[in-house]
């Protein structure tokens, strides 16, 4: 893991708005996460980034700005009723709602063209739909702590897709 000092934010925000990060930590995998945890020498983050799409920058960034880059995407279980995906927190959606139509998983396609990345997505994105097998919610950490924004961010999301038949989807 490296701090970078003094990092130009243009590229990283879709506004192109120039300011500056006093530092930046860019987290590619779960080590990285670990390793920014249990460095008692960090500042808590002031801003956790995920692709920048909704965030206009009115200046400079003094503290830690924390940047989402984990990569991943894999099918966890198919069942009749539909798949469960897993996708790393800093992949593009856009890319992750295309990659699930390559492979013939369809139902995530409305979302397409959402700009930003899957951790950084609200609620919303998160497709966990009615007829879901189980919990899909994610172990994560106590949320008093001053890493839980880092933590929410980073994990890894899981999306329930349903297999829908063509009756299901007619007008009545």
């Amino acid at each position: 893991m490296l701090v970078e000092n003094n990092v130009a934010l243009q590229s990283l925000n879709s506004f192109g708005i120039a300011a500056r990060a006093h530092s930046l930590v860019r987290v590619r995998s779960e080590a990285d996460i670990r390793a920014l945890l249990e460095r008692e020498d960090m500042p808590a983050p002031s801003l956790v980034l995920g692709g920048g799409s909704n965030l206009v920058i009115t200046g400079d960034v003094k503290g830690l700005v924390v940047k989402v880059e984990v990569p991943g995407r894999q099918l966890l279980d198919e069942t009749e009723k539909g798949w469960l995906i897993e996708a790393g927190a800093g992949e593009r959606w856009h890319d992750f709602v295309a990659w699930t139509l390559e492979q013939g998983w369809p139902g995530l396609e409305n979302l397409a063209l959402i700009p930003g990345s899957v951790g950084a997505s609200g609620a919303e994105h998160r497709c966990l739909w009615r007829g879901a097998p189980g919990p899909l919610s994610f172990a994560g950490c106590d949320r008093s702590s001053k890493w839980a924004p880092v933590h929410t961010r980073c994990r890894p999301v899981w999306f329930w897709v349903p297999r829908f038949r063509v009756q299901a989807c007619a007008f009545r």
